[in-house]
């Protein structure tokens, strides 16, 4: 059995990996800090999964990459909005942190190493195409998106997955995210502010389809290199206009934006559907409608806290 590693395997992708059926293919182990205090998302895990509490940034990680086949490096800062106040830790935990995982896996003989970069990685543009991977205007409008994109360097030989805003239920979820963020308002009855016009559109990916792109790549023989890796394109609106079918009383409030990175932009998936990276077995109506049924149990009360996007 080959022996996999993920790196930051408590969070939202690595607790939704450790149950999907593909992870029993695997002997696994997760290392993680804690930071987030996320340890629940290692209970009742579908298969065995061996627990290394370890900084990406302090820790000698070259000991537990030792006869690993493979590893997932899904650990660094998430929240790009905080990362503008944050520069240096934002450097430290994304670039270096990655450089440090990166040269531990490659002085161990790790075959592969799937690296999550992020979509943001693009910012904004006066190209109004799709962007493919091969596009050399890239503006990063945020430390956590810059030093993604910086950290892709380190991977170049391997694999650097350019996700699109991650949606979908796991226990190590979070709900910072644009569409994580108004399913918790529609569900718990909080307003959603919405910033004007609303209207242009992002790439958001769903975890059955980040999982579909990841254990694809680590069970086939995919070529290394970047891809763009997303669900769907959708506004602001269009995401409000989804979520109104299943809370049809949502309350709406528009105002003017009040920070950066509010373009819009969409990423062309053309390299990454022809390598099968991008199936898309599961379309995004029934990802949402999971996430659903997934919080209908609960009658939220006294939560009024505004939620903006």
């Amino acid at each position: 059995m080959k022996k996999l590693v993920i790196t930051g395997g408590c969070g939202h992708i690595g607790s939704y990996l450790l149950r999907s059926p593909s992870i029993l293919n695997y002997d696994v182990t997760v290392i993680d800090s804690l930071l987030t205090d996320r340890v629940y998302s290692l209970f009742n895990t579908i298969g065995k999964v061996n627990f290394i509490k370890k900084d990406i940034c302090t820790d000698d990680l070259r000991p537990d990459l030792e006869n690993t086949d493979y590893v997932i490096h899904l650990a660094g800062l998430v929240n790009a909005a905080d990362t503008v106040d944050k520069d240096n830790l934002t450097r430290q935990v994304n670039l270096d942190g990655s450089k440090k995982v990166s040269e531990a896996a490659n002085e161990t003989g790790v075959k592969k190493i799937i690296y999550t970069s992020s979509a943001s990685v693009y910012g904004p543009t006066e190209n109004t195409q799709p962007r493919t991977e091969l596009d050399t205007q890239l503006n990063p409008q945020t430390p956590y998106a810059r030093y993604k994109l910086e950290a892709e360097q380190y991977f170049e030989n391997h694999y650097s997955l350019r996700l699109g805003t991650i949606f979908g239920h796991s226990p190590g979820m979070r709900f910072h995210t644009v569409t994580n963020k108004f399913l918790w308002c529609a569900a718990t009855n909080q307003p959603i502010t919405i910033w004007k016009p609303g209207t242009g559109k992002r790439p958001y990916l769903s975890l059955y389809d980040a999982a579909h792109a990841i254990f694809t790549i680590l069970g086939q023989d995919i070529v290394p290199g970047i891809y763009n890796i997303v669900t769907e394109h959708w506004s602001p609106a269009q995401i409000v206009n989804i979520l109104t079918e299943y809370y049809p009383k949502l309350n709406i409030e528009w105002v003017i934006p009040r920070i950066l990175n509010q373009d819009a932009y969409v990423l062309d998936t053309n390299k990454a559907e022809r390598v099968g990276l991008l199936d898309k077995l599961q379309d995004s109506s029934t990802s949402l409608r999971e996430y659903f049924d997934y919080m209908s149990n609960v009658i939220w009360k006294n939560l009024t806290q505004k939620n903006e996007h």
